[in-house]
């Protein structure tokens, strides 16, 4: 991990791994790249104060240089990217009314669904790739914010998160089958709570600051 660092000095080697988790390639081996990616990044964001700031370096170079309104963007829209399971036997729609998100609200832009009734030969494969790809960015999303050992810190950037409808987004994971998937889901949601409940715990005057560092 102290070689990932340290490549090209500086954040360039999580950089260089950040451009390869946002990618514009539906096949199985961009998305086996992507999930390589975020596993190395969630690693680094947990190895060290050093590795954590330099995955959220890496995130905002990757938002300048994709244009994109939210550093963290790309990862809820990968949780929102298509249905997991396809229990009907259908070509995978999606009830929008349920699951896409409004844009006005997040910034992101959720790829349209495939022509109903294409078959696709690898489809199983993409799906199972699907499944990994959102369990990555779920133990990405509890690393960058799990692991400052300021409740200010992590409320900060859980409120980042939560102003993209992440929290509307695992509501809908929480249905999936998918023990991976749900487990990260859980355990986003403990962290808030215990993070909630030593909010509850402090004086008003130190919850007023605090809500003041969330805006």
């Amino acid at each position: 991990m102290e070689a990932v660092l340290g490549v090209t000095g500086g954040s360039g080697g999580l950089r260089q791994l950040g451009r390869c988790i946002d990618t514009k390639h539906e096949s199985v081996h961009a998305k086996t790249v992507q999930c390589q990616a975020l596993t190395l990044l969630s690693a680094a964001a947990l190895y060290s104060a050093e590795g954590h700031e330099q995955v959220l370096d890496s995130l905002d170079a990757l938002k300048k240089t994709r244009r994109r309104m939210h550093r963290f963007g790309w990862l809820v829209e990968a949780c929102n990217h298509e249905p997991m399971d396809d229990q009907d036997g259908g070509a995978g729609e999606v009830d929008d009314g349920d699951f896409d998100l409004d844009r006005t609200k997040t910034g992101i832009r959720r790829r349209q669904p495939g022509v109903a009734g294409a078959i696709d030969p690898d489809r199983a494969q993409h799906r199972v790739k699907g499944v990994e790809m959102v369990s990555c960015c779920l133990i990405l999303i509890n690393a960058i914010i799990g692991f400052p050992d300021s409740l200010v810190d992590r409320v900060k950037l859980r409120s980042e998160f939560i102003r993209l409808s992440l929290l509307d987004v695992l509501q809908q994971l929480h249905r999936e089958k998918h023990v991976d998937v749900v487990r990260q889901v859980d355990v986003f949601e403990k962290e808030m709570q215990a993070d909630n409940e030593e909010i509850a715990e402090l004086s008003q005057e130190e919850q007023k600051r605090l809500q003041i560092g969330r805006a």
